[in-house]
């Protein structure tokens, strides 16, 4: 047995040597030295004063290991909470309050996805063996709770819970809820609303007042330099839908009604934004400058990846080494071994979310008895699976949710559905389940270049996301990264009609993805804002008031051409507010016309 020694610190068995520094907080209850079987030497593990550990190993399988085993140290409830949030769960410890969030997780087959994902990638040694190494880790942490040699949570404590081993595959399974946390997206939902309330005039003269603030990270002379101007295809004619009294009509005569799009929000309500959030609370910004822009004569790259607040965060920080190795640091989702945001000694990488539309929401017209749904000029049958949820009756008694059942259409998975009106609203997304990998992203704490981390990043499937990456040769780069639907049309407002004229082509091939290699005198920015404008082949819809603080961030950057670390920090906290320079002058002119009418503290004001 080796050991893990910590410092406020660990070893692993071998040992895990845990040492701590004088200005560190309080561990929790940690000797110096832990002996664990499944090591082949010392680690050593040191936390730092900000809680950050530092993990040295002699090798990868015992670094993975290790840092399997300060996850579970440091986030056990966060892991535990995220596997039953993503395989539709949570109702077996929570009770009838979580029926809604699970029923979102199990109507898109997390749970069955990551595990045939892992039973595809298992037979590659270079996945397999991270991935068990890392959730042997887990579980060491876990048998040390269990044997009472280490506190558990206060979470499993006030439940009076304990939580399963660690399974390799569900590292697939926080994927893929990242994948929903990040890209599901409906605004279709919402624009039928629009459009029933307020009519398709109003929604078209919207869209049109937002296209007109866009701010795109590549700009516009580069992409016409990298794709040319091709014409898009364009839809004929009218939009498909029109407003009524009751509801939005379709082409075919069904109607969408208020019931119908709550029902669809309320089926994906523990994972959809409310319809009311502001879309720049997803405010994450990267922005990365060449060396002929830079001070040092060296690029640099700042990037801060926002999601919820939450205490703790969705990022566990860690800085991994295995001498002649790799020694790289960065952020971490806890279920994942893989560096999302972070450096090493060669390189830097950071993400925003895309926020591109990659899913698109059918309304697929149903068959007299419901049980089969129009398909390309004929019919086919839906799909069902049961849900295995239970409600429990006063709390106590479970019983199967009556009536409910999981619907598949060809479209995907179905939120909505009305026999009567013959209309069930599905939802089709882009990501591949058989092009999900981890081989390259694993290796992406040792790449040497750009290079290395472009052919990691082209990997993605979801989240779809906006990656820059630096390297010390001077190189700066952009990249689109994951599944891409390639249309071939402009979706109109409101929900997809299911003709043939709105199929889509299939994806957008990952080397033709939006990307772009900076000159030395560039700079790019993104803040979840338009990737690329019309010069690329297919259209970016719907990215609605997300422009601001991109447009913001790359005023400055071209008015400063020799920029310091400090100027970077400048920008990333930079306060002016764009929104309120174009509103404040017209909210001053309304105040100003009411004059008379205002007392004396309303002028003040």
């Amino acid at each position: 047995m080796l050991r893990i020694t910590f410092a406020f610190t660990i070893a692993l068995l071998a040992s895990v040597a845990c040492t701590r520094r004088a200005d560190a907080p309080p561990p929790p209850s940690e000797p110096a030295v832990v002996t664990l079987p499944g090591l082949g030497a010392d680690v050593r593990i040191v936390t730092d004063r900000w809680g950050i550990p530092h993990l040295q190993a002699h090798t990868l399988g015992d670094l993975y290991f290790a840092w399997g085993y300060v996850t579970a140290r440091d986030r056990l409830w966060q892991l535990e909470l995220t596997r039953r949030a993503a395989g539709g769960t949570l109702w077996e410890w929570f009770g009838n309050r979580t029926l809604t969030a699970d029923g979102g997780a199990q109507l898109f087959r997390l749970r069955e996805r990551a595990g045939e994902i892992w039973s595809r990638e298992r037979t590659d040694p270079a996945i397999r063996e991270p991935l068990e190494r890392y959730a042997a880790g887990i579980n060491a942490w876990i048998a040390r709770c269990r044997a009472g040699e280490a506190p558990w949570p206060a979470e499993f404590l006030k439940l009076g819970k304990r939580p399963a081993d660690w399974e390799p595959e569900n590292a697939y399974l926080v994927l893929l809820a990242q994948g929903m946390l990040l890209d599901l997206d409906l605004p279709e939902l919402d624009e039928a609303q629009e459009i029933r309330e307020h009519g398709i005039t109003r929604t078209i003269a919207r869209h049109q007042f937002e296209d007109d603030m866009v701010y795109a990270s590549i700009p516009d002379s580069v992409a016409e330099r990298l794709y040319g101007r091709p014409p898009r295809p364009t839809l004929p004619g009218r939009p498909y839908a029109e407003p009524t009294r009751t509801g939005l009509r379709l082409e075919g005569g069904a109607t969408i009604d208020a019931p119908l799009l709550a029902e669809a929000r309320r089926t994906l309500s523990g994972w959809l934004d409310p319809a009311t959030r502001d879309p720049d609370e997803r405010a994450s910004n990267i922005f990365a400058i060449g060396p002929g822009r830079s001070a040092s004569g060296a690029p640099m790259l700042a990037n801060d990846v926002h999601l919820s607040l939450g205490a703790p965060g969705p990022f566990h920080i860690v800085h991994l080494t295995v001498p002649g190795v790799l020694d790289a640091a960065g952020a971490s989702v806890p279920g994942m071994p893989l560096i999302v945001s972070g450096r090493n000694d060669r390189c830097a990488w950071g993400l925003t979310s895309l926020a591109a539309d990659v899913i698109d929401v059918y309304a697929d017209t149903l068959s007299r008895d419901g049980r089969q749904v129009r398909w390309r000029g004929g019919w086919v049958p839906i799909t069902t699976h049961p849900f295995t949820l239970r409600y429990r009756v006063l709390g106590v008694v479970p019983i199967a949710p009556p009536g409910q059942v999981r619907r598949y259409t060809p479209h995907g998975p179905v939120v909505a559905y009305d026999k009567k009106r013959r209309l069930a609203m599905s939802v089709r997304w882009a990501g591949d389940d058989q092009a999900i990998t981890l081989a390259r992203l694993l290796d992406m704490p040792r790449a040497r270049s750009i290079a290395d981390l472009a052919a990691a990043v082209r990997t993605v499937v979801t989240p779809t996301s906006n990656i820059v990456m630096a390297d010390r040769d001077g190189h700066v780069a952009y990249h689109v990264v994951g599944a891409l639907p390639q249309r071939g049309f402009e979706p109109p407002p409101g929900p997809i009609p299911d003709d043939s004229a709105h199929e889509w082509l299939g994806l957008i091939a990952p080397e033709d993805r939006p990307h772009w290699e900076l000159g030395p005198r560039d700079f790019v920015v993104n803040g979840n804002n338009l990737p690329v404008g019309a010069p690329y082949h297919e259209p970016f819809p719907r990215y609605d008031f997300m422009q601001d603080r991109a447009a913001r961030m790359a005023e400055r950057l071209a008015d400063d051409p020799s920029m310091t670390l400090a100027d970077l920090r400048s920008v990333q906290n930079d306060l002016y507010s764009r929104g309120a320079a174009r509103f404040l002058p017209l909210l001053l002119r309304c105040a100003d016309s009411l004059r008379t009418s205002q007392d004396r503290d309303v002028r003040a004001a």
